[in-house]
């Protein structure tokens, strides 16, 4: 049964048993820059009002960098990778406080660590290598808060599952380089409770009380994500 589902997959997908460039390398290594669209940070996730439990901050254009490591496997015209990134995007406002304004620095930073599996599909000849691929992963990540110059201290932060789509495509510069854009979609949420570790803050001269109850945030990191990097391939 698993030797028929193998087949069915290669057929559906028309995979060849080499890639682009690839000859006697069937390891590669990589780097890249990544811009998610967007994402959203939901201040109330867990307020009885429907209202105010989906009313959301939106953090857009967030840039990461992040690695890999792939390796092809001829024999079952696949190739598998395994995958890191780091997220992190603040936005920076204030609110009127008599005499002056308190700055807030609000945000989040979120690591996916991703196992993929990519298919070739037989189109651009030798130099390209369009590909499609899906996989799972665990993410990491937490909100970043930080008011009148006070940071919010996580007390506990969630390590989450998720699964992603996508589709890429690798340029053969030379036998061992090339250059890869993909396109990638997932659907990533995490959950942070935190506290302020003290009761008041001096800012400017003015004491800035804090809230003392824990409060939970909730970030969605569900935009399309698109990456471009440097590849380096192995024997």
């Amino acid at each position: 049964m698993r030797s028929f589902r193998v087949l069915i997959v290669m057929l559906l997908f028309g995979v060849p048993a080499a890639h682009a460039g690839g000859g006697t390398h069937r390891y590669s290594v990589s780097i890249s820059g990544s811009l998610t669209t967007s994402s959203k940070l939901f201040l109330n996730p867990n307020a009885r009002d429907e209202l105010i439990r989906g009313s959301f901050s939106p953090i857009n254009s967030v840039f990461s960098f992040g690695a890999d490591a792939r390796r092809d496997l001829p024999a079952l015209g696949l190739r598998i990778g395994l995958g890191a990134e780091y997220i992190s995007r603040t936005i920076i406002s204030a609110v009127p406080n008599s005499p002056n304004t308190i700055p807030i620095e609000d945000g989040y930073s979120a690591v996916p660590v991703e196992l993929t599996g990519y298919f070739s599909i037989p189109v651009g000849g030798e130099s390209f290598d369009f590909y499609m691929g899906g996989g799972g992963g665990i993410y990491f990540g937490e909100r970043t808060y930080r008011y009148a110059g006070v940071d919010a201290v996580t007390l506990d932060r969630s390590i989450m599952p998720g699964i992603h789509v996508l589709t890429g495509l690798e340029y053969l510069v030379d036998g061992r380089f090339s250059m890869r854009t993909e396109l990638k979609f997932r659907n990533v949420q995490l959950e942070t409770v935190q506290k302020f570790p003290v009761f008041s803050t001096v800012y400017e001269g003015t004491t800035v009380p804090l809230p003392q109850d824990d409060f939970t945030s909730r970030i969605q990191i569900d935009g399309m994500h698109i990456s471009l990097g440097l590849v380096y391939r192995i024997p």
